[in-house]
């Protein structure tokens, strides 16, 4: 089971590594059976097939969101 602190840090430590990747939309931590995860969304699951499984010991896991734009005239 994986704390949040150690999600934190493995969060940060795959940021910088994903940094050049191009298509990853957000890196962030979450839960999954009371465990924390780190969550990395990507635009297209080609992107994601280069995200590795886990980072640091902590399960890494892969959303494909599509492009994230803001919305306008709200």
């Amino acid at each position: 089971m994986t704390d949040r602190d150690s999600a934190r840090t493995a969060k940060e430590r795959l940021r910088a590594e994903l940094a050049p990747l191009a298509g990853v939309g957000g890196i962030g931590i979450g839960r999954r059976d009371g465990s924390y995860v780190v969550t990395v969304d990507v635009v297209e699951q080609t992107v994601g097939e280069h995200v590795p499984q886990t980072w640091d010991g902590v399960v890494v896991e892969v959303r494909v969101t599509g492009r994230v734009v803001p919305r306008t005239g709200c």
